[in-house]
């Protein structure tokens, strides 16, 4: 197994595995409290041809990954997209854009309403009860969106940023890659060179990891 994910409390852990039939990949998700495992590998009765970056919502109610699904006649070249599942019911939506280039690295909040995507090279959100999709970044990646679902860090070029969606406004910008931001969005981790480093939002300080 690999890309392991857990939610917050430990009490599922989602991970990617080729399948016991064919080798195909599968997402496992474990509710470890009785051992029972729901497998994800396909969207309304196809199966998908690749699947990765599982994440569990914190609440432990959500998945969130993306996935490929094989050529038709209509789409004989298809893209990655991003979606949600949802563990109590079984289903599951599209997240990313029908269009608009390869969708990956989705990045999801506590209640599964919002999820960060990459697209086509840019950074967006989608709000999962309104359906809006909003362009955070130009050429942006690696999303990582806060618990509370209104702060985003996502790396621009050789720099982080972070960003209240609420405002627009770019709260933080520091040289570095690979953010991962803190459950109520005050501060992101980071690294830089060969360092890692935590950075408090309002205050601008910087702490090495």
């Amino acid at each position: 197994s690999s890309q392991s994910t857990p939610c917050s409390t430990g009490r599922m852990v989602g991970y990617l595995v080729p399948s016991a039939a064919d080798g195909a990949p599968e997402i496992h998700v474990r509710y470890r409290a009785t051992g029972n495992v729901t497998v994800l590998d396909s969207y309304q009765g196809v199966r998908f041809t690749w699947m990765g970056r599982p994440q569990i919502s914190p609440s432990c109610q959500w998945v969130t990954y993306a996935a490929t699904l094989p050529a038709t006649d209509t789409d004989p070249d298809p893209q990655p997209r991003v979606y949600r599942f949802k563990y109590d019911d079984g289903t599951t939506d599209v997240v990313s854009a029908p269009s608009g280039g390869p969708a990956d690295n989705p990045s999801i909040d506590h209640d599964g309403r919002y999820i960060a995507f990459e697209q086509g090279g840019d950074v967006y959100v989608r709000d999962l009860d309104t359906g809006d999709l909003t362009k955070v970044a130009d050429g942006a990646s690696a999303p990582s969106l806060s618990s509370v679902g209104r702060t985003i860090a996502y790396q621009q070029g050789r720099y982080v940023y972070a960003r209240d969606l609420d405002t627009g406004t770019v709260t933080a910008r520091v040289r570095g890659t690979q953010p991962s931001i803190s459950g109520h969005g005050t501060e992101f981790a980071y690294t830089s060179g060969r360092s890692v480093y935590l950075l408090e939002i309002a205050t601008g300080k910087r702490q090495l990891v």
